[in-house]
């Protein structure tokens, strides 16, 4: 009896000290599922793991890297809808940190995308989307990243608003009006700068915010001088040696599947004040697939790497293709090599990236909500 004793209150204080320890980091299981070195089908992944925090489910990651962790954003859909913060160490243990702001005006909460400043904060602007009316509103907020997780520093709600299509009613938005889903965050030159796109049309609207988040200008980015009138999809701004460059989906107007239907993944270089560009348009893909939304470009070292889609079918039945495609840019951006990321029917395919040592971490969601990252060596997949 004594010795039974004994057993139990060593393990009761065992719990007690593990329930501490959990409640004092905030530290949430994650699925352990990880897959290093078995031959999966891109055969470039150095390791794979699901990052899901337990009982949820999430879509639409974006990261920054900050010291030497991973933040990622993510549109939680189960469950509830909201944006939550997961911190990911380079050895892939994930630290779900919980909610963080995603607006106070009733809407529901859409698409967000991250930047840092410092390489100690992050900000993100992010979509607000309202039904009767059908409005989505482009919102702001910074945050502190400290040890024990973020702390938010401001936010502005309704910097912009566009109209958006109504899947009850199949109201879409007019040609040339703002949409501000998946708006792209950069930080240059000390300023905040937030590119948004129009409908069915080559321009982007550009606003540009100081250190408060308060907006300093604030104008249109018209490509049509470099793509006709063709239109631009969901991009990316990457820093290419000296020069800046949009890197973006353009079509010709007419969905995935329609006969004629035509969608690429170009580069635009860009004048330093990113308000014209600075030379012809340059080619990644050759129009054989629909490829289209640059959720990420990064580059390293003389490669240039791009996550986008490629579009299979036609409206419902579409089928997501994300893929990683490496070009050598000393070599007129010929084309290194393309591996598969994920695919599968998803309402919306949003792929992240970012470069730790000497790996490259790909964070992505799968079409059951799922949230998961790959490393690559790079020295293996840039050759």
């Amino acid at each position: 009896m004594k010795f039974a004793k004994v057993i139990f209150f060593i393990f009761l204080a065992g719990f007690i000290i593990l329930a501490f320890f959990i409640f004092k980091n905030k530290i949430y299981p994650t699925s352990e599922n990880v897959t290093v070195n078995k031959n999966l089908t891109d055969n470039n992944t150095t390791s794979e793991k699901d990052i899901t925090p337990t009982n949820m489910n999430g879509v639409r990651p974006d990261v920054v890297k900050i010291g030497d962790s991973f933040y990622v954003n993510f549109l939680e859909t189960k469950p509830k809808r909201s944006l939550g913060m997961i911190r990911v160490d380079a050895n892939l243990s994930a630290q779900y940190l919980g909610e963080i702001y995603f607006g106070s005006n009733g809407s529901n909460v859409t698409d967000a995308r991250m930047a840092t400043s410092d390489n100690e904060n992050f900000w993100y602007p992010f979509e607000t989307v309202t039904f009767n009316p059908d409005k989505n509103y482009l919102n702001l907020a910074r945050y502190n990243v400290l040890d024990q997780g973020v702390q938010i520093i401001d936010h502005k709600d309704k910097v912009a608003e566009g109209i958006v299509v109504n899947p009850a009613t199949g109201k879409i938005s007019p040609a040339g009006s703002e949409q501000t889903d998946d708006p792209l965050p950069s930080y240059y030159d000390g300023k905040y700068y937030v590119m948004t796109r129009t409908f069915q049309s080559p321009i982007y609207k550009v606003r540009v915010f100081d250190s408060s988040l308060n907006m300093i200008d604030n104008y249109s980015l018209d490509l049509s001088s470099v793509i006709g009138q063709n239109a631009v999809s969901v991009n990316s701004l990457v820093k290419i040696e000296d020069d800046l460059y949009i890197i973006t989906g353009v079509f010709n107007k007419l969905p995935p599947g329609d006969p004629g239907a035509i969608s690429k993944i170009i580069a635009i270089p860009f004048q330093n004040d990113l308000k014209k560009a600075k030379g012809a348009k340059i080619d990644l893909t050759d129009g054989e697939k629909y490829a289209s939304y640059v959720s990420s470009a990064k580059y390293k070292d003389g490669k240039l790497y791009v996550l986008h889609n490629n579009y299979i079918g036609k409206a419902a039945d579409t089928i997501h293709e994300g893929v990683l495609e490496i070009y050598d840019v000393k070599n007129n951006f010929a084309l290194v090599k393309t591996i598969p990321i994920n695919g599968g029917k998803m309402i919306d395919n949003h792929m992240t990236m970012e470069f730790m040592g000497d790996k490259l971490y790909v964070f992505y969601n799968t079409p059951e909500e799922k949230l998961k990252v790959k490393t690559f060596d790079i020295s293996e997949i840039s050759r």
